[in-house]
């Protein structure tokens, strides 16, 4: 199954964001249950870890957001 995403709103202002994991069809009804995790799930599964030595911070997150060892990799915005 491709990625899908899930977003919920309130008021206009988002209040999740995540991965579609999993659906379910309810056998008594016809209700459903949706699974979605956050990018926050697969972050916390990573194990990996860096050693740096006369790196800015600027080249440590870039090098830490692009992943290694396939660890998903992060965006990186204007601020690195």
């Amino acid at each position: 199954m491709p990625i899908q995403l899930a977003a919920f709103y309130v008021g206009g202002k988002e209040i999740f964001r995540g991965n579609i994991i999993e659906v379910e069809k309810a056998s008594s009804n016809n209700g459903i249950r949706v699974t979605a995790y956050d990018i926050g799930y697969v972050l916390h599964r990573d194990e990996v870890s860096y050693n740096f030595v006369n790196k800015s911070a600027s080249e440590i997150a870039k090098t830490v957001f692009a992943g290694k060892d396939g660890q998903m990799s992060l965006p990186v915005g204007k601020n690195c």
